[in-house]
């Protein structure tokens, strides 16, 4: 975006130097002074434009983020459960030495990993 703004910068600063000339050589009555003037209005609209759509853009997308955020959070959480609650039913049935204990666990512990993967997507997002 920083390299759009300067491009405009640029286009804008040609835009000027082209009236000046034609002003000083034609006379600020000319007809190609009052058109480049009206081209450099028609330039900075569109620049306008470019600049509210790409925050509009940036803007949904943040929002976007930050509800898919919200939703796999949510998501995690009951996921969490699924495995203690398994957890529970697989040691007490089976036994603390069972490998379906040791599975469930390094599934819980894997989730937990993505969690703090998720809370750190988060903070930087704000």
């Amino acid at each position: 975006m920083v390299i759009f703004i300067n491009l405009c910068t640029k286009v804008e600063e040609h835009y000027i130097r082209a009236i000046e000339i034609y002003d000083m050589s034609f006379g600020p009555s000319d007809t190609n002074v009052a058109k480049t003037k009206s081209n450099l209005v028609r330039f900075a609209r569109s620049v306008n434009v470019v600049l509210v759509l790409w925050s509009f853009v940036h803007s949904a997308c943040l929002v976007f983020c930050a509800c898919l955020c919200v939703f796999i959070s949510f998501l995690f959480v009951q996921v969490e459960k699924y495995y203690k609650r398994a957890l529970d039913v697989y040691t007490q049935r089976l036994g603390i030495d069972d490998p379906n204990v040791a599975k469930t666990k390094n599934n819980l512990v894997s989730l937990c990993r993505v969690c703090m993967n998720l809370d750190f997507f988060v903070i930087i997002l704000n």
